[in-house]
């Protein structure tokens, strides 16, 4: 997964060391907000079938924590 960028990219190749990746087991990822209170996400793993190796996860709100995050948003909370 490396190793492209690495051979093609400079600033990828000088700034990337020594980030480590590691893999983790997709789970739901819990978070305490403040003003939100606990905010639950769904893993959503990704595989490019052109890189058969890769696999990339990506969380997704539940939706009772989307319609927190709309409140948050509507109330002028910054949300990222």
């Amino acid at each position: 997964m490396i190793a492209e960028p690495n051979e093609t990219n400079e600033a990828f190749r000088l700034h990337w060391p020594p980030h480590d990746v590691q893999a983790t087991a997709a789970c739901r990822k819990r978070w305490n907000h403040p003003a939100a209170g606990e905010l639950e996400f769904e893993p959503i793993v990704l595989q490019p079938s052109a890189r058969p190796g890769w696999k990339r996860t990506v969380y997704s709100a539940t939706p009772s924590a989307a319609e927190r995050i709309r409140g948050l948003a509507a109330a002028g909370h910054q949300t990222s």
